[in-house]
């Protein structure tokens, strides 16, 4: 495998630094979704505002482990969420009632350019990084699965590799092995090759260093998706969210609503955007600080 000498990536650096003047900032009348959605250059998504009482129960813990998240999707309204205006995360649905533009799966990453020798060498760690991820995700939830499968497809894919993993599901969610013909669960990731950028944005740390960026991509090129076959379900935000825990607090993946998923996985698919990030479902929604506190003030005699 060819390396990137010292003296490339000085002048790649250097070309760089002409072009960029400092880490992207974090916008705080934003979400932390869409400051990560922005910075990793997946378009067509804004900000929804929720009652401040709701978007602080949903910010304050994880729902997707903690709170139980067939709860928050089904109840109307959620255990623990205000009856006058929503349904819990359901409001959320009712809230992205308009087609948003990123309607793919999409993954996005920073690696220091310290971890690999070029961008070759970066899209196979990073897939192996991801590989590892996944597999801690499946043994945390205590899920078994087959052997992980390292792909590349340079003449079908182009510049884009896969890993692709085969889970056996607790019995009652249908999700048998492959052996089993017809119904088994299926996770893929795509894995781009990236590009160097001289920053990496401050909302997830702003480091002034090269690295190589695995920029966001509606092509539907650079995911990490799960899919099943026959009349299996799977716990998709349980599973994403575990898979988030694992990886590097660099990088993260989108999921589309709902309605865009070209192979439908269960009842629990959120109908609304959300980005994987550290364990978490982070959301595309703000308070609503409209409703402001009215001081009524004495006059003194």
């Amino acid at each position: 495998m060819p390396l990137l000498k010292p003296l490339a990536i000085a002048l790649l650096s250097a070309a760089l630094a002409a072009c960029a003047t400092g880490p992207r900032p974090v916008n705080p009348e934003k979400s932390l979704a869409l400051n990560l959605a922005e910075a990793g250059g997946i378009d067509g998504l804004k900000d929804q505002t929720i009652p401040a009482e709701d978007y602080g129960r949903i910010t304050s813990s994880n729902l997707v482990m903690d709170a139980g998240w067939t709860a928050a999707i089904t109840a109307s309204p959620a255990p623990g969420f205000s009856s006058g205006f929503g349904l819990g995360l359901g409001l959320l649905t009712m809230l992205f009632p308009e087609p948003v533009g990123a309607k793919e799966h999409q993954f996005v990453a920073w690696m220091p350019a310290e971890m690999a020798s070029s961008p070759e060498d970066a899209q196979i760690k990073m897939r192996d990084i991801v590989a590892k991820a996944v597999e801690a995700a499946l043994t945390e939830l205590e899920w078994g699965h087959g052997p992980i499968e390292l792909a590349t497809y340079p003449f079908l894919w182009g510049n884009k590799i896969q890993m692709v993993a085969t889970w056996l599901y607790p019995d009652e969610m249908g999700c048998p092995s492959k052996e089993i013909k017809g119904k088994h669960c299926i996770l893929t990731v795509g894995i781009l090759k990236p590009s160097l950028a001289k920053y990496s944005p401050a909302v997830i740390g702003g480091a002034s260093q090269t690295n190589f960026f695995f920029e966001g991509d509606d092509a539907g090129n650079g995911f990490i998706r799960a899919s099943n076959v026959g009349d299996s379900a799977i716990d998709t935000p349980r599973l994403y969210a575990m898979i988030a825990k694992h990886l590097p607090s660099w990088a993260y993946f989108y999921t589309p609503p709902a309605r865009y998923l070209k192979i439908k996985t269960s009842d629990l698919d959120p109908k609304f955007p959300v980005i994987y990030y550290k364990g978490k479902a982070e959301i595309f929604a703000v308070p609503d600080t409209s409703k402001k506190e009215i001081i009524v003030r004495k006059e003194t005699p």
